[in-house]
This record gives C-alpha cells, structure tokens and sequence, in this order.
C-alpha cells in the first residue's frame, strides 16, 4: 500500500493542505485563510484546527506517515521553528511549527521554507522535473525564491514570456542557449507537494 503524507503549506494570506500520496499526486486538497481577523488568531492556531478539520470524519486520511510543511518566513529547518520574516505577521517569528505539530498529531513533521518547498515540488513532479539547474521564484503574498544547483509563476504570458525575452537579451549567449523559463506545473500545490518531497528526504 502506497504511503500517505499532509502537506501543508502556509502562506501570508491562507494555509494549504494536501492528502500526498508518494508519487507526487495530491489526492485531496483544502485551503483557509490565516489572515481572516486581521492575524488577531494566531496563525498557528488556525493551522492546527485546519488540518484537524481536514483529516476528521467524514474525511478520514489514511494512516499518515508524516507531515511535510512549507512555511512563509526564514526557516530553521532543523528545529523546525519561524527564524524571521519579511513581511508584517504578527507573532510569526519563534513560533515552533515542529514541535506544536508533533505534539498535536503525533506524527513525524518536517517545516522548510515555502519557496523552497515550491521549487522542490516542481523539480520532483512539476515544470522544471529532471532539470539540474533550476530557480524558482514565487509571487504571493510577497515575492520569495528558491534555488536547486522551477518553474515560477503561472503567470506565463503577462510576466514569463516578456522575463524570459528581458534574460535572455541580458546574459552571455552561451548562457541564453539552453536558458528556459517555464510556468509552474504544479501552481498552487507546488509548495504542499515539495514540503511532502523534503518531508521524505529526511524520513523516509
């Protein structure tokens, strides 16, 4: 039986969530916004009731084998807990996504930044699969990117195509020649897919 993972990503503006199974797929899906009273809930709190709504009856989830997060803001990956932030959320900075989550489920967590997370979910199922070299950039609430030495926006014809004219008529022409810029493949479930991807790096 193939295994089960929760993704969840959470933005500055709402949290996803995703039933992943281990090829990528998201099977069911949900999202809710963090911001609905102007962050006076703390988003943490609003996660943690969303995904317990998400997994209750008469939406049962399989047995999980953990849950995989992306997370706005700088990330300390390794404890699990918001190091900083760009942008203006409440509360957000020293919250211990980790551990609450761990504590509350009972499963194994993992918590990375959410462009990074969006770059791996594309490089695992998405746009930029089987590619080396790739840059994601993300356009959220805020505009965040991650590196893989993916895809970005959905955005192609209004932001991708002209970026894309602008690279290439801007870098050394060896660069240009196998230079590609490629919409999202996996758009809003881009970062959920690669918290799941992260999640089974380190666990599985």
């Amino acid at each position: 039986m193939s295994k089960m993972y929760l993704g969840v990503d959470i933005g500055g503006t709402a949290v996803k969530l995703g039933l992943v199974d281990e090829t990528g797929r998201v099977l069911r899906r949900a999202e809710r916004s963090v911001s609905f009273d102007g962050y006076k809930t703390p988003i943490l709190d609003t996660v943690t009731a969303a995904i317990r709504d998400f997994i209750a009856p008469p939406h049962d989830a399989p047995a999980l084998a953990g849950i995989g997060v992306s997370a706005t803001g700088q990330i300390d990956s390794h404890r699990g807990v918001v190091a900083g932030t760009c942008g203006n959320f409440p509360g957000w900075i020293g919250v211990d996504i980790k551990g609450t989550l761990e504590r509350e489920f009972g499963l194994p967590v993992t918590v990375a930044n959410d462009a990074n997370c969006m770059t791996l979910g594309e490089v695992w199922v998405g746009g930029a699969k089987g590619y080396t070299d790739v840059i994601g950039v993300t356009l959220g609430t805020g505009v965040g990117g991650g590196i893989l030495t993916g895809g970005v926006s959905a955005q192609q014809e209004l932001l991708i195509d002209p970026l894309a004219e602008k690279v290439r008529a801007s870098v050394m022409p060896a660069f240009a020649e196998g230079l590609e810029l490629k919409s999202a493949a996996l758009q809003n479930d881009a970062g959920l897919v690669g918290a799941v991807y992260y999640f089974k790096k380190h666990h599985d």
